[in-house]
């Protein structure tokens, strides 16, 4: 029986997804490259620099993540399918009432 994919794995499987749909254009990859900063930095396990360095790196992209995502927006690809993706990922609660 294969393993559960872990949260990095399934968070790259979200981007691959998304990328997808991203015109290959130099302004579009820039674009896309924040959402994909923002999604790695809120799976990301701790590092060796500061604790509550790594808690705010979490919450930002959280409230990015539960945001707009004007990046991607500008793109053409709508946030709403983006998070629908990131919860059949189990990599957003279903419940965004979370203390940001």
């Amino acid at each position: 029986m294969a393993a559960y994919p872990t949260k990095r794995k399934r968070a790259i499987m979200v981007c691959e997804t998304v990328r997808a749909q991203v015109d290959d254009t130099p302004e579009n990859n820039l674009m896309f490259a924040v959402f994909r900063q923002s999604i790695l930095d809120f799976v990301s396990p701790d590092r060796d620099v500061n604790r509550e360095e790594n808690e705010r790196n979490r919450r930002t992209a959280l409230s990015y993540l539960l945001s707009d995502m004007p990046h991607l927006e500008s793109c053409g690809i709508e946030s709403k399918w983006v998070r629908k993706l990131l919860r059949r990922y189990s990599l957003l609660p279903t419940c965004t009432k979370m203390k940001l």
